[in-house]
């Protein structure tokens, strides 16, 4: 499909787009997308797995997660404590973890009276043989990513090893998206 605009136009145009899908359809194409992960050798061989908590209308990677505790794998996610963060925090979560509201909608683990996360830095336990899922708005052909725009995913993989899979539906695949020098 060919979307021409701005990037800001092509996430608008994307997620109007995601939005419109019926839920049972969108757990649908989310438990292929699941099984399409973990059936991947580079999420095989990985002893750790960094993966986003969905919401709204993105692939829900509840699947994913499953399948790595089901493997033996430790399991991260990230974690804006508010608003005005610029990176991610990072956490290690496990089988039967509950999770709150965060800021921007996005569920985060709760850890039950804890008054401070128990952050983490992934440079500490990821190798270039683990997995990092992302998530995105649109691709393309030449695998560029779009995002949501405030560039946390971009500060997090240009510091941190692993193998990164980004996962979206295939409507959001455009032949070619705007690009500039960060991406």
């Amino acid at each position: 499909m060919t979307l021409r605009g701005t990037k800001n136009e092509v996430r608008k145009a994307k997620r109007e787009q995601r939005d419109t899908v019926p839920p049972e359809q969108r757990a649908e194409m989310s438990a292929a997308i699941g099984k399409q992960v973990s059936a991947l050798p580079e999420f095989q061989r990985a002893s750790c797995v960094h993966v986003f908590c969905s919401f709204g209308s993105e692939p829900d990677t509840t699947a994913i997660v499953q399948a790595a505790f089901e493997a033996g794998k430790r399991v991260f996610v990230p974690v804006t404590p508010n608003r005005d963060m610029v990176e991610l925090r990072h956490v290690e979560i496990f089988p039967e973890q509950q999770y709150k509201p965060g800021v921007f909608g996005i569920p985060i683990p709760h850890f039950g009276d804890a008054e401070e996360y128990p952050y983490c830095e992934p440079s500490e336990f990821f190798t270039d043989g683990d997995c990092i899922i992302v998530p995105l708005l649109a691709f393309d052909n030449a695998r560029h990513r779009l995002g949501y725009g405030r560039g946390f995913y971009d500060r997090f993989l240009a510091r941190t090893a692993g193998y990164t899979i980004g996962i979206a539906f295939s409507f959001q695949r455009v032949e070619t998206l705007p690009t500039d020098e960060y991406d």
